[in-house]
């Protein structure tokens, strides 16, 4: 029954999106040519539709009908094949990537930031790296914050979280990929009221003794 349940919402989600894309395309706006315009104007319409079906913040649920949707969506609006998440947000959200840590996986992180709605990319760098500073510019959604000198650790945070104007502000490492599914709880969890959602990195502490300075909880 549960079964029957999920992929009858997932059905009910494609035609939604495919209903929505269809109307948005009649209209013939601008937009639908400027890649980060339509996924926002896809979220938005997504988010509508997802709460007037009276649905929780189950994240399954929400993936699975949210890539129902958006494959309708795009779909009926000719931009087929791109793996967007659409995310059920009230308020607006961006992510600033900090580089403090290093940026070996930056291309890759913003890849995955590309998928998500959000409003602003901002990415901070210092000490004129300028491989990282050509990675990040070739992202076309990514803000692009520049110091030739070298920060302090974690004062890329406070520098980012400046420039964003978002309600929500999603903090994440330039040197470790972390997949949009995993980080949509947090988005969530923030959007649902929390003042800080934090991620518990316990397991990646090894045996006791051996991680002393890794910290137990990292700010997302």
């Amino acid at each position: 029954m549960r079964r029957r349940r999920a992929i009858a919402a997932v059905r009910n989600a494609y035609a939604a999106g495919t209903k929505d894309g269809r109307s948005a395309a009649s209209q013939g706006d601008r937009w639908i040519s400027a890649e980060a315009a339509l996924k926002r104007r896809m979220n938005d319409s997504w988010t509508r539709w997802w709460w007037r079906q009276g649905s929780p913040r189950d994240i399954q649920a929400i993936l699975r009908c949210g890539a129902a949707y958006r494959d309708g969506y795009l779909q009926a609006v000719g931009f087929p094949g791109r793996s967007w998440l659409p995310v059920p947000l009230t308020r607006s959200a961006s992510a600033v990537v900090c580089t403090s840590d290093g940026t070996g996986a930056l291309y890759a992180v913003l890849e995955q930031l590309s998928r998500l709605p959000l409003e602003e990319v901002v990415v901070v760098l210092h000490g004129g790296e300028k491989e990282s500073l050509r990675l990040a510019r070739s992202n076309p959604e990514a803000h692009v914050v520049s110091h030739p000198d070298t920060f302090e650790r974690d004062a890329d945070r406070a520098v980012g979280a400046n420039v964003t104007r978002s309600d929500i502000v999603l903090f994440v490492g330039a040197d470790t990929v972390v997949t949009a599914e995993r980080l949509i709880p947090f988005l969530l969890a923030a959007d649902a009221g929390a003042d800080v959602v934090l991620d518990d990195t316990t397991p990646q502490l090894g045996i006791f003794g051996t991680g002393a300075e890794r910290p137990k909880f990292k700010l997302s």
